[in-house]
């Protein structure tokens, strides 16, 4: 492009030169995280018979499920979220071995054993009851596993030893099979226990004397399901949440927004047991886009005047964190109030490179210059 020299005269004429537009670029801004950990922390979010006790999220006191919602968090600007982690304790269903069967006076060990070795017990009534006592207690929803073969078939009720008339039955079943077969009783426990005994069911009038090979029982575990939503807005209205499965740390798919939400959902088979949600955290990165910045005026024409020459631009920013604007004339930096157009004189005639700057609140700059 040809510069212009203009002659000194009782007028003069200010030449603009026009450069290329700078262009702009998306990119990660850095890596942070979000924290939840202390019972301030979790405050914010919400709970649905749960609460925050003893150094972590539980369910409520005789409650089997709930929910804890976190707060919205906000990164300010478009995230990836990428991964979230959880330090929690959620009980795996387990085994529970019987630690003593006394019958008779005696501690009847063929029933410790799954090896065809069976013991026959008559179970009359209370006094002749067969008392078993467990490894751990016992709770609601807890299967007692029986391997037995039929003697007489009668009605067996299980009962807590507590229960020692045997009035409120845990459980009640009948021994049918004469080879021998698994009996899978689920136990109404009101209260934990470890120690129950086997007797008459309740109104069955028959004294049972069934044969017994093995005896245990199997607690369900707690379980503690993770949901997850990035949102476009700060109430996060409308987004659907997306299970999130496995254990921590977990990956997370979601689609590039400003907040955030997570949410716990706590399930138990006794109020007795609780899941446990000590910590979480999210980190995710910011997605920023440069600022664009196009001057309208002046152009690459000849001027003839050089005070206040109008500067009308137009800068815009996407991610709608446009922080600052200045313009360089001379290699002088002048910063212009709130981006807004104004005008600007130069000393004498001559050639003159104008550059017009913006830059975001995460520090990305563009310009353009004439």
């Amino acid at each position: 492009m040809e510069k212009r020299l203009i002659p000194v005269a009782a007028f003069f004429m200010v030449a603009f030169l026009f450069f290329a537009f700078v262009g702009f670029d998306t990119s990660m801004t850095g890596f942070a995280v979000f924290n939840q950990g202390d019972q301030v922390e979790f405050d914010l979010g919400s709970y649905n018979n749960t609460e925050y006790n003893a150094g972590g999220v539980i369910l409520t006191s005789g409650q089997v499920s709930g929910e804890y919602v976190s707060e919205v968090f906000d990164a300010g600007n478009k995230a990836s979220w990428n991964n979230l982690t959880w330090v929690a304790v959620n009980y795996e269903a387990r085994e529970v071995l019987v630690t003593s069967a006394l019958h008779g006076g005696s501690n009847q060990t063929a029933v410790f054993l799954n090896d065809d070795n069976y013991y026959l017990a008559d179970m009359k009534d209370a006094s002749k009851g067969f008392y078993l006592n467990f490894s751990e207690n016992l709770i609601n929803g807890t299967v007692l596993k029986i391997y037995a073969k039929k003697n007489n078939g009668a009605s067996v009720g299980i009962y807590d030893q507590s229960d020692s008339v045997g009035s409120v039955p845990l459980g009640v079943f009948t021994v049918d099979s004469d080879t021998g077969g698994w009996y899978n009783i689920t136990l109404n426990i009101n209260t934990p226990t470890d120690a129950i005994w086997l007797g008459e069911g309740v109104g069955s009038g028959v004294d049972p004397r069934e044969e017994f090979d093995y005896i245990y029982a199997e607690i369900s575990g707690t379980d503690l399901a993770v949901e997850v939503r990035s949102c476009d807005d700060s109430l996060c209205s409308g987004e659907t949440w997306v299970g999130v499965s496995g254990v921590a740390p977990q990956d997370l798919d979601l689609d590039s927004n400003e907040y955030f939400q997570y949410k716990f959902n706590f399930m138990s088979p006794d109020s007795s047991i609780t899941p446990f949600v000590e910590s979480v955290s999210v980190d995710y990165d910011l997605i920023n886009s440069a600022p664009s910045i196009l001057i309208v005026s002046p152009q690459d024409i000849l001027y003839l005047d050089n005070e206040s020459l109008d500067l009308s631009f137009i800068a815009e920013d996407d991610d709608f964190n446009l922080d600052s604007c200045w313009y360089n004339l001379g290699g002088i930096n002048i910063s212009i109030v709130d981006c807004v157009n104004i005008s600007f004189s130069v000393s004498g005639s001559g050639d003159y490179i104008l550059e017009v700057f913006v830059n975001d609140s995460l520090g990305l700059i563009s310009s353009d210059l004439v």
